[in-house]
């Protein structure tokens, strides 16, 4: 088993990308009456805490998703900011206070600090959005033995109802195929694989393949990491391959660290119209809010 644990990185440049344009589509595919089955297939522990041991130990929510709150908390940031930042902002902040609030009911001494403590991985994100409608479904999968432990006991506190949620201790690439074509016929896909198994860039192709061939019209959101590796960058061109309309982002914070991703990627399979636009505005804003050494840069591109 790889020793990949997200809390590391919670909260890092890399998750404001992916998660400010996973709530993006998710709200959109919610503008229909239609249900909506959402899956993710690397879920991950659910949520997690900026303060714990790991996300300290990786500390790049200092960089990421605190510094971006932080500058939003200046001046007029948070008028000016583009409408894709202020919504992804307000879902955190109300996650944060939520999670605060069910934590006051057993310790009324417990206070909130200056800063976000509780950051919500996509499974936690989903699920607020999820269950503002009443047939919304949400499957999560995870196949780190200590994360699905983890994610089994997020699901607890989970807004879902359980008949509306259920996670299983797995691979999400084949339990993806199990669940196409949905009843709802409709579905909305994550699937960030750690790409710590180099195997992972030839699985994320061929689960796509499949469930493309199984379910065309679904909106599926790759996230994967920019790095120099032929594989890695190849990736993204074997997406577009596929042959489905396609938006790709990928945003860079920096030339390099000793630490984390200086710079990562969202490809998005069937997105919705009114995603490039909002990407538009917000990734020259991102990109340069959490830059690192002055060499903050971004790309957008769409096809198919």
């Amino acid at each position: 088993m790889f020793s990949y644990r997200h809390a590391f990185h919670a909260g890092s440049p890399a998750d404001v990308l992916k998660h400010a344009v996973l709530l993006h589509v998710a709200d959109y595919l919610q503008r229909k009456e239609a249900p909506l089955l959402a899956v993710d297939t690397h879920a991950g522990a659910g949520a997690y805490s900026l303060r714990s041991d790991w996300a300290r130990q990786g500390g790049e929510s200092r960089q990421g998703v605190l510094h971006l709150l932080h500058w939003l908390g200046q001046g007029d940031n948070t008028r000016k900011a583009p409408a894709l930042i202020r919504d992804y902002a307000d879902v955190l902040k109300a996650f944060d206070a939520e999670v605060w609030e069910r934590l006051r009911q057993d310790d009324p001494s417990l206070k909130p600090g200056a800063d976000l403590t509780f950051y919500p991985g996509s499974p936690a994100l989903l699920a607020r959005l999820l269950a503002r409608r009443p047939a919304d479904r949400l499957r999560l999968f995870e196949l780190h033995r200590n994360e699905a432990v983890a994610l089994a006991e997020w699901t607890t506190t989970s807004p879902l109802p359980v008949h509306r949620q259920a996670m299983q201790a797995g691979d999400g690439f084949e339990g993806l195929i199990s669940l196409l074509p949905p009843p709802e016929r409709r579905a909305l896909v994550v699937m960030d694989p750690s790409y710590e198994d180099k195997a992972d860039y030839d699985r994320v192709i061929r689960s796509l393949r499949d469930a493309l061939r199984r379910f065309a019209t679904g909106v599926f959101v790759i996230w994967h990491p920019v790095l120099q590796r032929l594989d890695a960058q190849q990736l993204p061109e074997r997406l577009q391959r596929l042959g489905r309309p396609w938006l790709h982002a990928r945003m860079a914070v920096g030339q390099r660290r000793e630490r984390g991703l200086v710079a990562s990627g969202v490809f998005v399979i069937n997105p919705p119209y009114t995603l490039e636009p909002a990407l538009r505005e917000a990734l020259p804003v991102l990109s340069q809010v959490m830059q690192q050494d002055s060499q903050g840069s971004w790309e957008l591109d769409v096809g198919g």
